[in-house]
């Protein structure tokens, strides 16, 4: 209980870590403990995996802090600009950041409560998708594409994943760096520096953000659920991600922009 207890604590340290800091992303850590397994080998192996729980958990809570104020883009150079930031550029970004952890949070217990059930079904509904799942993520891939508004953004989308698809080939069969390594320097590259690089540029002058004493947070069960089914859908289809799961629950489930 001792080691549960201590890997617990430096777990949530090591996820507030990356939680806090952009361009630290949990899966980095989790290299590292693979890297550590034959010193970890002679701790009990639930407190190993209470330092991965941990790191994950305490990772989601606090990723919405540099998701919501940092990188906030100039609402004069961009044509979209995300919920988070739009609420932070009208002087509300604490606002948003209560709004985004009571979620996570009601989410987060929705989903221990439901646990026995998930895990029941879970692994019958894996079993039964895992021999289409080729066809599954093709299907959203073009979907997602499909989706954009004009002809010019569909050509962008398909460029972008069919290119983003070819370096993942090239990283992951490379002779340079063996493949267990190169997720590393790969993701690191694309989404730390490049986007810390970005906001160097950026120029944005953030009003002073006040606390409302009252907040909207919209259909709280039908968010819950949402939320709830978008993470089934990143466990089931292991190659899609938040934003995917996001679009496509908001799409079916007619979630606002704001929700």
């Amino acid at each position: 209980m001792l080691y549960i207890l201590l890997f617990s604590f430096i777990g949530i340290a090591l996820g507030v870590f990356a939680g806090i800091l952009p361009g630290i992303h949990p899966n980095q850590f989790f290299v590292l403990v693979v890297s550590l397994l034959p010193f970890l080998s002679q701790f009990p192996q639930d407190a190993i995996l209470a330092l991965i729980i941990s790191i994950m958990v305490s990772n989601v809570l606090l990723n919405y802090i540099p998701a919501i104020f940092f990188s906030v883009p100039d609402p004069n150079t961009v044509i979209n600009i995300l919920p988070g930031h739009r609420m932070v550029l009208e002087g509300k970004g604490l606002d948003a950041l209560f709004i985004s952890l009571s979620g996570a949070f009601l989410t987060l217990i929705v989903c221990i409560v439901t646990l026995p059930v998930l895990l029941f079904f879970i692994p019958i509904l894996h079993e039964f998708v895992y021999p289409y799942l080729h066809f599954l993520l093709l299907g959203l891939a073009i979907w997602m594409v499909v989706m954009e508004k004009t002809w010019r953004e569909k050509m962008m989308s398909l460029f972008l994943y069919l290119i983003s698809g070819l370096w993942g080939i090239l990283c992951l069969n490379s002779t340079i760096i063996s493949s267990e390594w190169a997720l590393f320097p790969t993701l690191t590259g694309m989404f730390g520096i490049a986007g810390l690089l970005m906001s160097m540029q950026e120029v944005t002058k953030l009003p002073k953000q006040i606390m409302s004493e009252s907040v909207n947070v919209g259909n709280v069960p039908k968010i819950v659920a949402s939320g709830l089914i978008a993470g089934l859908l990143i466990g089931i289809l292991p190659g899609a991600g938040e934003s995917q799961a996001g679009v496509l629950v908001s799409e079916f489930t007619g979630l606002g922009q704001n929700e």
